[in-house]
């Protein structure tokens, strides 16, 4: 089952998909849109060096994210929970920049002081299948 659920999730993942992410700012959480990069089995959020989620981030590393499924039958979604981590990995930095090509108005190069590269790190995914009332959940 756990296999069949993962495979079934893991197609709902784009290489590029705009999720709704939550951090921890003291005892308050803070969601904001971003967008997620999946490559392979990875995820990732590029953003700016200065923003306010890598601050948090570096104090508290749970997060959780979301994003809706829309189908003719109605809606569901998909809430992963887990930590993240800032990464430093130039070759992943190089590979985002070519897959979203709209990143290079943000960041010069792979290398830009600016860009900051966070990987999202989900233990627990919830999904919920369009049309459905179902929620199912997997460990990873």
């Amino acid at each position: 089952m756990d296999n069949e659920l993962r495979n079934e999730i893991w197609k709902l993942f784009l290489p590029v998909r705009q999720i709704s992410l939550a951090t921890i700012d003291g005892d308050r959480p803070r969601v904001r849109p971003v967008e997620l990069i999946r490559i392979d089995e990875r995820f990732f959020v590029a953003t700016g060096t200065g923003e306010a989620k890598i601050r948090q981030i570096e104090k508290n590393a749970f997060i959780e994210f979301f994003f809706l499924l829309r189908g003719d039958k109605g809606s569901g979604y998909v809430r992963a929970s887990g930590s993240a981590r800032i990464l430093d990995d130039l070759s992943i930095k190089r590979r985002i920049l070519e897959m979203v090509p709209a990143f290079s108005h943000y960041f010069k190069s792979a290398d830009d002081p600016n860009y900051a590269l966070i990987e999202l790190l989900p233990d627990e995914i919830e999904y919920m299948p369009v049309g459905m009332d179902d929620v199912r959940r997997l460990k990873l």
